[in-house]
C-alpha cells in the first residue's frame, strides 16, 4: 500500500496512532506506538529506533542500535485498541556505518527461506507455520 493510500485510509478511519509491531528470536511479539504524524516517508525510509540489546539473544549493548522499517503491505486497522490505531510489521535493520537488514530478523529468515527453496525446487511454495510441529 502506498504512503499515500495510508493517509487516506488514516483520514477515513479517524486513526490516532500507529502501532509498529516484530518478533524477538523467540517468536513474542513486540511494538512500539507513535502518533499518526509519524506517517511520514521518512518513517519509511529511516525507521524507528529500538536497542536490540534490550531484545534476548539480538546484540550486544555496543552494538544495540537497529531501526524498524515498517513494511506498508502488512498495515491494517486494529480492532484491539481503544482508539483508532493503524498496525504494521517491520523488518529490523542493523545500524552499523550503514543500514542493512538484520540477519537474525525471523521474516527475514522466512523470506530466505522461501526463496532458497524456489531455487532449489522449482514451482514450489513454502508453508511455514507459527509453531513447531514435533
Amino acid at each position: 500500500m502506498s504512503l499515500d493510500k495510508l493517509k487516506k485510509l488514516a483520514k477515513e478511519k479517524k486513526i490516532q496512532f500507529l502501532d509498529i509491531k516484530f518478533t524477538d528470536l523467540p517468536g513474542f511479539w513486540h511494538h512500539i506506538t507513535l502518533p499518526v504524524s509519524s506517517l511520514e516517508a521518512s518513517l519509511f525510509k529511516n525507521g524507528v529506533g529500538v536497542d536490540g540489546s534490550s531484545l534476548p539473544g539480538f546484540s550486544a549493548i555496543e552494538k544495540g542500535d537497529m531501526i524498524l522499517i515498517p513494511d506498508t503491505s502488512t498495515a491494517f486497522v486494529d480492532p484491539f485498541f481503544d482508539r483508532p490505531t493503524l498496525s504494521m510489521i517491520a523488518d529490523i535493520m542493523e545500524v552499523d556505518k550503514q543500514i542493512l537488514p538484520y540477519s537474525r530478523n525471523p521474516r527475514r529468515i522466512a523470506r530466505d527461506a522461501e526463496a532458497y527453496l524456489q531455487k532449489v525446487v522449482k514451482g514450489s511454495q513454502a508453508i511455514i507455520g507459527p509453531e513447531f510441529e514435533f
